[in-house]
């Protein structure tokens, strides 16, 4: 579980500096193959941990609420990249079929 932790919050720090990849509701983190971070709706940003929750990536099992797991673990400083597992944003789709990242790339345009 550290290992998700770890990676959720470098990835979360990291996305919050990446104005093209736009925080959306409905948005969430998949890390690796099997867990996702979902955001309730009062989420804000991908770092807002507050609002986040740990499921199963396969049947949407709850794992805890992220502000308990990141207290659990909290940031290790030690922990190298290579360790990070694969980071992917699931986005929200809206009714005409674009992401938050393709409009925001069709308004910068």
């Amino acid at each position: 579980m550290n290992k998700v932790i770890q990676t959720y919050l470098r990835a979360a720090v990291a996305l919050s500096k990446m104005p093209n990849i736009p925080y959306e509701a409905g948005n969430s983190i998949k890390i690796g193959d099997n867990y996702v971070v979902a955001f309730r709706s009062n989420a804000t940003s991908y770092i807002d941990y507050k609002n986040a929750y740990l499921t199963r990536y396969e049947n949407n099992e709850y794992l805890g609420d992220m502000a308990d797991l990141c207290a659990k673990y909290g940031l290790d400083q030690h922990f190298s990249q290579d360790q990070h597992l694969p980071v992917h944003i699931l986005e929200w789709v809206d009714t005409n079929g674009k992401t938050a990242s393709e409009r925001f790339t069709k308004e910068m345009a």
